[in-house]
């Protein structure tokens, strides 16, 4: 039954992290690949009409410049005259011939003579009637459509059809007398046309990999910032989850310590007159038991009563190690596991940090102990870097087990039979109300590492000068 939400949760997760970003990421490349090749096409059938285009105008210059400098003809009104005109414009390379229109777009007569009449669409007469050419590129024509000369027979060429008004200005009007349509050999500007497309189609795939390398790494650190955040709501969730919980803990913990006091006192002064009548090793276990627990009480009462009357001194952190050693040195003579101290830098901590730091070590140093075997070592090491003071608790215990690690600092979720595991869960929520960080360093069958970092703005002004 736990395993489907579990697997759920996984397959969620594994589409937050891999799954949606490929989506997103292919989907802005794809977006950005069809815009691209939009945008080619448009600009390549734009500067296609173009050339096109050019044409047109450049025989619409030479027609007007031939016409000024003809010294046969000084007019194109009559069909010779235009005839005349055309024929001088056929010398230029690549015209294969040529057609003469009246201006109402009728067929007059072609050049060379094996040329076939045609005829002017009413789009393009429309243009024309405005002074304009008009000029079309056929990729593949039947040159037997064109001309009756057997030597084109089959033959299939691209050809650039040029139609250039010839006309007259009078009395500050433009007059169109005939119509001159031109057959040009197209392999030039269809040459053109694939240079312009390869250099067009280099240049997009160019922009395509360069927009879409900046777009996919933007995109990457954008998710890998949103996966940061995404993390450090959760862990925040996670941490509320935990102040909430061990809150109603604490308030659960003060009622059965007010509880708990005066008949734990009784149970003692039975036990120890148990004891006294010679009641053997278990009433000496009991009794030291309820001693434990005594002094338990009697310091979370005392962290409590200081936080209440507002008492403020301040504690070396020697001092404050020696409070720690002094509540667990009994339990380690009974477990016959040596305490050790590495290293002890100078700093001092007010009173009430300086409680809640020994409440937190006591608690670890504690787990260390019982996780320790006889004749082994417990170490506590402290240490200061620019920014906080550490304090390692290191056992020589067995480790714990890899499916524990991640609910260490559950309510209720122990590493020892029989424990409530509360301690760890309060530990952490009393560290982060220091500030500090509560965290398993290391774990393996060589022992366990805690590390408590507590910053230096959790201490005393003159400790931070100290160190300056």
């Amino acid at each position: 039954m736990n395993g489907r939400p579990q697997n759920r949760n996984r397959n969620r997760d594994r589409w937050q992290l891999v799954g949606l970003p490929i989506l997103v990421i292919g989907l802005t490349l794809g977006i950005l690949a069809g815009t691209i090749w939009y945008g080619r096409s448009q600009v390549l059938l734009r500067i296609e009409q173009q050339l096109i285009d050019r044409d047109g105008e450049i025989l619409l210059e030479v027609a007007q410049m031939r016409k000024a400098e003809a010294t046969v003809f000084g007019t194109v009104e009559e069909p010779g005259d235009q005839f005349n005109l055309a024929l001088e414009i056929a010398d230029l390379e690549g015209i294969m011939g040529f057609r003469i229109f009246a201006a109402d777009g009728k067929f007059g007569e072609a050049f060379p003579p094996g040329m076939l009449a045609g005829e002017l669409d009413s789009g393009a007469l429309k243009q024309l009637e405005h002074m304009e050419p008009v000029s079309r590129f056929h990729p593949a024509v039947t040159l037997t459509g064109q001309f009756v000369d057997k030597e084109y027979e089959g033959k299939i060429y691209p050809i650039l059809e040029v139609n250039i008004p010839l006309y007259e200005i009078s009395a500050d009007q433009q007059v169109l007398h005939g119509i001159a349509q031109f057959i040009i050999e197209g392999h030039t500007i269809e040459k053109e046309f694939f240079a312009l497309d390869k250099n067009l189609r280099e240049q997009a795939i160019t922009a395509f990999a360069v927009g879409g390398s900046i777009i996919a790494l933007s995109l990457i650190w954008a998710f890998r910032r949103i996966r940061k955040y995404t993390e450090d709501l959760r862990q925040a969730n996670r941490e509320l989850a935990l102040s909430a919980r061990t809150s109603a803990l604490g308030a659960v913990t003060a009622h059965l310590i007010h509880g708990l006091k005066n008949p734990l006192s009784g149970l003692h002064n039975f036990v120890s007159t148990g004891s006294a009548d010679g009641g053997g090793a278990d009433w000496e276990s009991a009794k030291a038991a309820t001693r434990r627990m005594q002094t338990l009480i009697a310091d979370v009462v005392a962290v409590l009563r200081e936080e209440e009357s507002g008492v403020q001194y301040e504690l070396e952190i020697g001092e404050l190690l020696e409070m720690v050693t002094g509540k667990t040195l009994t339990l380690a003579n009974e477990l016959g596991v040596t305490l050790e101290i590495e290293k002890l830098p100078k700093g001092k901590l007010n009173n009430r940090n300086a409680n809640l730091v020994s409440l937190v070590l006591v608690n670890l140093v504690q787990n260390a102990l019982q996780a320790t075997p006889r004749g082994s070592g417990v170490r506590i090491c402290v240490a200061r870097t620019e920014e906080e003071f550490t304090f390692n608790v290191s056992d020589e215990g067995t480790g714990l087990a890899p499916h524990l690690r991640a609910t260490l600092f559950t309510p209720c979720s122990s590493t020892k039979e029989g424990g409530s595991g509360l301690g760890l869960a309060i530990s952490k929520q009393l560290a982060n109300h220091l500030g500090a960080r509560l965290e398993l360093v290391s774990s393996n069958t060589n022992g366990t590492t805690f590390v408590l970092a507590v910053p230096l703005v959790a201490f005393t002004e003159n400790t931070r000068l100290l160190f300056s």
